[in-house]
């Protein structure tokens, strides 16, 4: 298995373990949460549908980010990382996997 599979795989696993956790709580409680939930869903379908080639520019800020190296456990808190990093800046959006990659290469720098 690539590398970018193993992350990939690291980041549905993760999402699945929030939604789970999500569930487990008072309706009340998940709504507030809508936006967070929003974010780790759209986040984990960007790498779900990812095409992962090498030479792209978001390719390399990728593997910067997450691949070869283990940077505060990334490895397997790599959806809540971004979501930091998105609370960090009132102007970023994950409406479009554009958006989503302007928070990654954010994220690099964080």
């Amino acid at each position: 298995m690539k590398e970018i599979d193993v992350l990939i795989s690291n980041i549905i696993s993760e999402f699945e373990e929030f939604r789970t956790n999500e569930i487990s709580k008072p309706a009340a409680q998940i709504f507030e949460d809508a936006g967070k939930i929003y974010f780790y869903e759209t986040i984990c379908d960007y790498f779900k549908f990812f095409e992962f080639d090498e030479y792209s520019h978001i390719s390399k800020v990728i593997a910067e980010l997450f691949l070869g190296k283990e940077i505060l456990e990334l490895k397997s808190n790599i959806i809540e990382f971004l979501w930091d990093c998105y609370l960090s800046n009132d102007f970023f959006s994950v409406s479009t996997f554009a958006d989503i990659e302007e928070i990654l290469e954010y994220a690099a720098c964080y």
